[in-house]
């Protein structure tokens, strides 16, 4: 309590302090809730035309524009809940007999019951199931689901400030899209990034940041060179499947390498020395096409989830089919339906 509180600027403050003392050359990659701070990050530094801007920038499965495609939830809680409101129901004040006594935080076992609420059919089955194959001895199965409940269940206590500002920048205020977003309290411009390139990765049954959302974050940065940009869809994945499970692993994870491989050097002298990555027929895969304005609103939310739309750069595409044993279908990795 006596460093005092932590909010969404010393957030920021931290990853460009991280970026600078990595130096030059550097990757910047975020998941989820922290793709915002990111991309503040990345443009405190261009702004300032610092020699530790990230080569890339890599953006998964994260807010920067919740109007796009937004849940109907998370909706009413943005525009109907006032933000002390907000406050009164979700942050806590840590109780004497622990460590960090009195401090006010947004407590772990919210987020957990808010993830978990999102789809309860889902978790109930795999929890019926899990106990399914322990009673047959099928201990492989069993181990899968604890592995993932183990990694999923993992939450902390964030610092109240930090949830509190997110709330009120991101997903009440939408000061990314509108272009008042600030740091230190000055506007951060988004234009100035310029030697960054950009990818973005959603997944096309996430619920959380469905499809757009992340994809937002090429209109808000216009000046990036198209040649520097990726957008990436892939199919079948939840949320949680944009950054772990199987398909991460076999087909995210080469294809974000190949991205940082061939953005490491200039442009024009840039050789691809990356290993071709594992595809799958129907992924969309395509160079983001550059914005025509600085910062542009997004279109109003619609209920279902829009498809990224068909590239104007030239697009390799990829038919290459993974085949996946039938033994291996039958345990397939939990995360990537989460």
């Amino acid at each position: 309590i006596e460093e005092g509180e932590f909010g969404f600027d010393d957030f920021v403050e931290y990853v460009v302090e991280f970026l600078r003392f990595m130096g030059p050359g550097n990757t910047l990659m975020s998941a989820c809730q922290p793709c915002p701070g990111a991309l503040v990050a990345a443009a405190v530094l261009a702004m300032e035309d610092d020699p530790a801007q990230p080569k890339s920038l890599i953006l998964m499965a994260g807010p920067v524009d919740p109007r796009i495609n937004q849940a109907k939830y998370l909706k009413t809680a943005t525009d109907k809940i006032s933000p002390k409101l907000i406050e009164k129901l979700t942050i806590d004040t840590v109780p004497a007999q622990y460590k960090g006594r009195n401090r006010r935080v947004y407590a772990g076992f919210r987020q957990l019951s808010f993830f978990m609420s999102m789809n309860i059919p889902l978790h109930l089955k795999k929890h019926f199931e899990f106990y399914k194959n322990i009673l047959k001895g099928d201990e492989s199965s069993a181990d899968v689901h604890r592995i993932f409940y183990d990694d999923y269940s993992a939450m902390v206590d964030g610092d109240a400030k930090f949830y509190t500002d997110t709330m009120e920048r991101v997903f009440q205020g939408h000061h990314l899209p509108k272009g008042i977003m600030q740091y230190k309290g000055k506007t951060v411009d988004t234009g100035a990034i310029k030697k960054t390139a950009l990818m973005t990765v959603e997944g096309e049954k996430d619920q959380f940041c469905p499809p757009g959302q992340t994809e937002a974050a090429h209109g808000i940065c216009p000046n990036i060179p198209p040649e520097m940009r990726e957008q990436y869809l892939q199919v079948g994945v939840g949320h949680y499947g944009v950054f772990s499970g199987s398909k991460f692993r076999d087909i995210i994870a080469p294809k974000v390498k190949a991205f940082i491989k061939k953005n490491a050097t200039p442009a024009n002298n840039s050789k691809e020395t990356a290993e071709n990555p594992k595809t799958e027929p129907a992924a969309a895969v395509k160079k983001a096409p550059a914005p025509k304005a600085a910062i542009k609103k997004a279109p109003s939310p619609k209920a279902t989830i829009k498809k990224a739309p068909a590239p104007k750069a030239e697009v390799k595409v990829e038919a290459t089919a993974k085949t996946v044993p039938a033994a291996e279908t039958a345990k397939k990795d939990s995360k990537d339906s989460a």
